[in-house]
């Protein structure tokens, strides 16, 4: 998970540790000790200034991001937990486990002070509405769930996936839900009436995780496919395909610099940056295509040529001491992009006019 400003990521393993990355330095900066079995999730609150993490031990954890100590443990699932989320106001944890329950949380006391009943096999996923009401929840019963915070009750029941519903997120207004299916469609829901508005088709395999961008216009998605993709969500259709990935591609995130343009003078292409968080996007010149990526902690340029050729340029998007190489894609062996490493994209922080210039009169002139 991506940290609300784009600084921080926080990743889980099946280690039994969490461990807290800086994007711009690309370097372990915090690591969570504590879990006796694989962490299957782990999540910033709101004001990053703790984390909470659900392990296949049956327990969840809250961490202090700034000492790494462990604050508090909750228990109460009787088995695996797939999902933890925060509400808004950052006072309360929901989470999603293969008991089939679904739990409400005090941060500061640790207690269970709500149980949802109504799924019948594992709870994949689980997130707070924006105003705090609502929980939206989705299953391998095939199901996704809508839940009052305050009775535990289920509100609706949304039907329509055949198999198991691997995420189900609410829109950042709150009015519409997304959801992803091992059925390899993604679908959108209208809150208030419960129908399914829009059926997007696309992934050739299914669909790992799906996240609203904060602006509402555009869904992300990736899947067992190996790509990720971007949606209209007025349209429904497709507006991005981005691929590279070597094998499944389990999640997404996004901060909300998502999209960047930069529109040179008449004699130089509009270049079109999308970042988003593990993943390789494209950055278009003409007929061919730029590839912007980090690997493995280092950063990246990739270029297609006839001639396979690499050059060197040092920190030229920033001031870090980071090498960017441009080299022919076709050129790097798969086993370079197994590596189990975390990826982002170069994320705009001190990308300026000057430096693209800079680089494709370079490319022009080789």
């Amino acid at each position: 998970m991506l940290s609300a400003d784009g600084k921080k990521i926080i990743s889980c393993s099946d280690d039994h540790t969490v461990r807290m990355w800086d994007v711009a330095m690309g370097q372990q900066i915090q690591i969570f000790k504590g879990h006796s079995d694989w962490v299957n999730v782990a999540v910033f609150s709101p004001d990053c200034q703790i984390v909470a993490s659900g392990s296949v031990d049956g327990t969840i954890r809250l961490w202090d991001v700034k000492s790494g100590r462990e604050l508090q443990k909750m228990e109460g699932h009787l088995n695996w937990i797939w999902d933890v989320n925060f509400s808004s106001d950052g006072k309360y944890i929901v989470s999603g486990s293969s008991d089939t329950t679904i739990r409400l949380w005090d941060i500061n006391s640790g207690k269970e002070i709500q149980k949802m009943l109504g799924h019948s096999t594992v709870v994949l996923s689980v997130q707070f509405s924006p105003d705090g009401q609502m929980i939206v929840s989705s299953s391998t019963d095939k199901t996704i769930g809508l839940w009052s915070v305050k009775s535990g009750e289920r509100l609706k029941e949304f039907n329509g996936h055949s198999s198991y519903v691997r995420r189900a997120q609410f829109s950042p207004d709150g009015k519409f839900i997304v959801s992803c299916s091992d059925d390899k469609t993604i679908r959108i829901w209208d809150v208030k009436s419960g129908k399914e508005l829009k059926k997007l088709k696309g992934h050739s395999s299914g669909v790992n995780d799906v996240k609203y961008f904060s602006y509402s216009q555009t869904i992300l998605s990736c899947s067992a496919d190996r790509t990720v993709r971007l949606w209209d969500v007025k349209s429904g259709q497709k507006i991005q395909k981005l691929k590279g990935n070597a094998r499944a591609v389990r999640c997404v995130d996004s901060c909300d610099a998502d999209i960047i343009k930069l529109q040179f003078s008449y004699c130089f292409p509009l270049l079109l940056f999308s970042f988003t968080l593990f993943y390789i996007g494209y950055v278009k010149k003409r007929k061919k295509n730029f590839q912007v990526c980090r690997l493995h902690m280092c950063k990246y340029l990739y270029a297609k040529k006839k001639k396979r050729k690499t050059y060197c340029l040092k920190s030229i998007l920033s001031k870090s001491s980071v090498q960017h190489n441009i080299v022919d894609i076709n050129s790097l062996q798969t086993d370079f992009l197994i590596d189990n490493a975390i990826r982002t994209f170069s994320c705009c922080a001190i990308v300026s006019m000057l430096s693209i210039m800079f680089i494709l009169l370079f490319l022009i002139l080789i």
